[in-house]
């Protein structure tokens, strides 16, 4: 089993998206070996972050106070 098979799921050995970074900050991504469009991520607070004094099992186990869009 290579090192890559528990990040990629059924067989693929690298990743199938080519990434880059814009100078404001902003990621994109595309499938390798192809010339498509490039999509960006989008991200957007959805929530409150979890409260200091609440224990720190419950705090791991809280949703994402953001979520994640690719466009």
């Amino acid at each position: 089993m290579s090192a890559t098979s528990l990040l990629y799921p059924s067989g693929i050995d690298k990743c199938p998206w080519k990434y880059r970074k814009a100078d404001d900050g902003t990621w994109y991504r595309r499938p390798v070996n192809t010339n498509g469009e490039w999509q960006a991520l989008h991200v957007k607070r959805i929530g409150t972050p979890p409260d200091n004094g609440r224990p720190q099992a419950e705090v791991k186990n809280s949703p994402s106070i953001y979520e994640w869009t690719w466009k």
